[in-house]
């Protein structure tokens, strides 16, 4: 996180900023940060890179008390991450690195998760580039015959293809909720 950042940088040349740091981010991670400090017990299903963001991801979710066993450690890509710009009113700019996240597949999801729990939460949807589509409404069907309570939560859509990618997964989800734009009042 960077903040103030209310331009970029002419290139070539350098700016100050206030402040930088380091956090573990995401709509998976998060939700099962905040259930955990909450006393819920909460299970991470999500690829990270073999890599030291990957480490970092898992160390911070283990120090919160998130049970990691869903965890995958893989060599295919590096821990997806973002750097978030933040201007001097508050308001977020992300420059995103797909990475690892890009690279869960239905099948890399243990069924056995899945039956040992009551919410199955897909988070980030729209940038679950091998899950996305077809394979999360597998995915989310198979979790509401088991009778999970499921819910999705959409990250912004950087390609811009929202419906077709949310059309599969209508009959699939108990509750959705969408990324909308801040609208000024």
């Amino acid at each position: 996180m960077v903040s103030p950042v209310d331009s970029i940088p002419t290139p070539g040349t350098l700016r100050a900023v206030c402040s930088t740091s380091m956090h573990v981010g995401g709509c998976a991670s998060n939700a099962a940060i905040d259930l955990a400090k909450l006393g819920v017990p909460a299970v991470l299903c999500c690829k990270v890179g073999n890599d030291a963001f990957g480490d970092f991801v898992c160390a911070e979710c283990i120090n919160a008390g998130v049970d990691v066993s869903g965890v995958i450690k893989t060599q295919e890509a590096s821990t997806t991450s973002s750097v978030v710009c933040v201007n001097s009113s508050g308001e977020r700019s992300f420059l995103y690195t797909p990475g690892s996240t890009s690279t869960l597949r239905g099948e890399d999801i243990p069924l056995k998760l899945v039956d040992e729990c009551d919410i199955v939460f897909v988070a980030g949807a729209m940038l679950l580039e091998k899950l996305d589509g077809e394979p999360c409404r597998r995915l989310l069907e198979y979790a509401r015959q088991k009778g999970k309570f499921t819910a999705m939560d959409t990250a912004w859509d950087f390609e811009e293809i929202w419906m077709p990618k949310l059309t599969l997964r209508f009959l699939a989800w108990t509750c959705l909720c969408p990324v909308m734009k801040k609208r000024s009042v």
